[in-house]
């Protein structure tokens, strides 16, 4: 998909992938904040617009105790959110913009997350830092937005469970690239406004649409489409032609 609309974004330059060390959130948070890579971690500021990652980091939900992943390791060490630079759970802060039925508690559109992380950036000084967006994950809330709904409706809010009563695979496909778009928006306010003279365009992990029978993602899978995730490495340039609304 990234492919598909990369015309449209100047930063895609060359667009190659690797594996993911994780088919779903949960592993992917539980092997990469792993105690081992804790020197870093200390040097690394985490700007999560995904409610997991305080579930996983602070309250210990592994993949076993959210997903029941029958693959997942179960010998985690995992760091809390104390061990890095700074961690923003963006979430918590609301954000009014979601529609309801979204999980709206949780979650953070990629604006409001791009807000925060340059916001931080410029503020402060950090080796790394890693911007966790949602997009284009359902539920799918800039669909909703774009087509002036408050409330989701059950393909916006459930397309995986459409797709496998026989929906139309295309028009969910769709809805997702309207998500990737939302997500990449944001990214290029963000290259735009950061000084960074490496930025690494990335995902936690990819998605199935019904090839080879799967659809979705979940800890412990080994499907192709799910484990392999793009990945573009581009720059960022601080312009100052945008200014972060963190009230």
């Amino acid at each position: 998909m990234l492919r598909e609309i990369q015309d449209e974004y100047g930063f895609l330059h060359e667009i190659n992938s690797i594996i993911s060390v994780g088919a779903a959130t949960p592993e992917w948070i539980c092997n990469t904040f792993s105690q081992k890579y804790l020197e870093e971690i200390q040097r690394t500021a985490y700007v999560a617009g995904n409610g997991f990652a305080e579930a996983i980091l602070d309250r210990k939900v592994t993949p076993e105790g959210h997903e029941g992943a029958a693959f997942a390791r179960t010998n985690w060490d995992l760091v809390s959110s104390q061990g890095f630079s700074l961690v923003d759970f963006v979430w918590r802060a609301g954000d009014d913009d979601l529609p309801t039925g979204s999980w709206e508690q949780y979650y953070s559109t990629a604006d409001t997350v791009t807000d925060h992380a340059i916001a931080h950036w410029r503020d402060q000084t950090f080796d790394r830092m890693i911007v966790h967006y949602i997009e284009p994950h359902h539920p799918y809330l800039h669909t909703s937005l774009a087509k002036g709904k408050e409330t989701l409706g059950e393909i916006e809010a459930q397309p995986f469970g459409y797709l496998k009563n026989g929906g139309d695979r295309e028009k969910v496909w769709e809805m997702y690239k309207t998500e990737l778009r939302a997500g990449l928006d944001a990214v290029e306010t963000l290259l735009e406004n950061s000084e960074a003279e490496r930025v690494l365009i990335t995902a936690d992990h990819g998605e199935a649409f019904g090839e080879w029978t799967g659809q979705h993602h979940r800890s412990g899978s080994l499907h192709p489409h799910v484990r392999r995730v793009p990945v573009v490495w581009t720059s960022g340039s601080d312009t100052k032609t945008h200014t972060p609304d963190i009230t």
